[in-house]
């Protein structure tokens, strides 16, 4: 389906590719994030207690991750304390977890983002858990190292596998009648999906009802978000796209009084599972047709050539419609580069050798590049 043609609206919706216009997160009263993990590493589960390095005790908590343990004192002007898992040693005290690690990384002192900083920690540390089982941590933490020694002796694959019984209880998340803002509504459908922002995917479950959309996250990777409940009256766009180079991509925008007022970007197993959740959405009354509607790219062509459009919204519709996001690093939005000479002291701009050759993408101006791309092209699974 295909929509007049809005140059205001048009505009308005270019500005997504505006850096000033992706949401942040909301501010928490944690210290800890998932972007100070190592890239690929996965947050499993935090335990309140104490941690002793044999001189004090601090209260706090500990999160337990794929390749490190993380403890972040309460007391805000202490650092957060990393010990990667691969160099930890740990056994069972009278007190709790007891372990050792040669160094750690010290972060966020005085909740001031800085440079990670190694320290050198002799002796001995003792985690002593408020209410968990300390076995059942001593348990989780040597399956975590198990893994990450087999992640850099056997291969990613192999600690894929063995991760596999520890996150696969973490990554289901259910949404029932119960999480509804409203009595009245009506579930239409529930999809298993990953809500994707820069460097960070969140397994969780998405449900269409009759008047909004919920997204109800997993366990894992979960650093305290809650649900999140966007009334479908507000949906501006709803696009397909793909993720990881597969079209199992969906992006829903939502605007309320001319502002943006959040931005799901969602990527399922398969593309079945994205096309169900869209036309759920499309079926749905309470979606605006003209967030379903897709506009013609040659009326914006048409658009900018009149001038109508300035090359910044032209290009960002360009990569609206190519299914491109700020919120996903594999489809991140492209500016191409147009000037190809870049030794002159100046451009003479009636010589074509001047300029790129538009009709190539980067990869293939080179044939060399063009040959290597097209290999990894046919070992890429599912490739589309």
């Amino acid at each position: 389906m295909s929509a007049a043609f809005d140059v205001q609206a048009a505009t308005t919706a270019a500005q997504q590719f505006s850096v000033t216009e992706v949401p942040t997160r909301s501010k928490r009263t944690s210290r800890f994030s998932l972007y100070l993990l190592e890239h690929g590493e996965l947050f499993l589960n935090d335990y309140g207690g104490g941690l002793d390095d044999g001189r004090t005790t601090a209260s706090g908590r500990l999160r337990v991750c794929s390749r490190s343990l993380v403890f972040e004192p309460a007391d805000a002007r202490a650092p957060l304390r990393r010990f990667p898992l691969k160099r930890v040693e740990l056994s069972l005290s009278s007190d709790g977890v007891a372990f050792t690690c040669p160094r750690s990384l010290d972060m966020l002192a005085n909740a001031v983002p800085a440079p990670f900083v190694s320290v050198a920690t002799p002796g001995v540390f003792t985690f002593s858990p408020s209410h968990a089982l300390a076995a059942a941590i001593l348990t989780l933490a040597n399956d975590l190292k198990d893994a990450e020694l087999a992640r850099e002796k056997e291969g990613p694959h192999v600690a894929a596998a063995r991760l596999a019984p520890l996150t696969a209880p973490l990554e289901t998340a259910r949404f029932d009648a119960s999480a509804l803002s409203d009595f009245r509504e009506d579930v239409r459908g529930r999809f298993p999906c990953e809500r994707v922002t820069p460097l960070v995917k969140q397994p969780g479950v998405v449900a269409v009802s009759t008047a909004r959309l919920y997204f109800s996250p997993a366990a894992l990777n979960n650093v305290g978000d809650s649900a999140l409940a966007m009334p479908l009256a507000d949906v501006v766009a709803v696009r397909r796209g793909r993720h990881m180079m597969r079209r199992v991509a969906l992006e829903v925008e939502f605007r309320s009084r001319g502002k943006r007022s959040g931005l799901l970007r969602l990527a399922f197993a398969t593309a079945n599972e994205r096309d169900a959740c869209f036309r759920t959405l499309q079926d749905t009354p309470a979606t605006p047709p003209r967030a379903i509607a897709a506009w013609s790219l040659g009326d914006a062509t048409r658009a900018w050539q009149r001038r109508e459009l300035d090359n910044f919204s032209y290009l960002s519709l360009l990569n609206r419609a190519a299914g491109r996001s700020l919120h996903d690093l594999s489809q991140y939005p492209v500016f191409p580069w147009v000037v190809a000479d870049y030794a002159s002291a100046s451009l003479d701009l009636d010589d074509p050798k001047t300029f790129r050759d538009l009709s190539k993408p980067m990869g293939a101006l080179d044939a060399r590049r063009l040959n290597n791309f097209r290999e990894r092209y046919r070992h890429m699974p599912g490739a589309a």
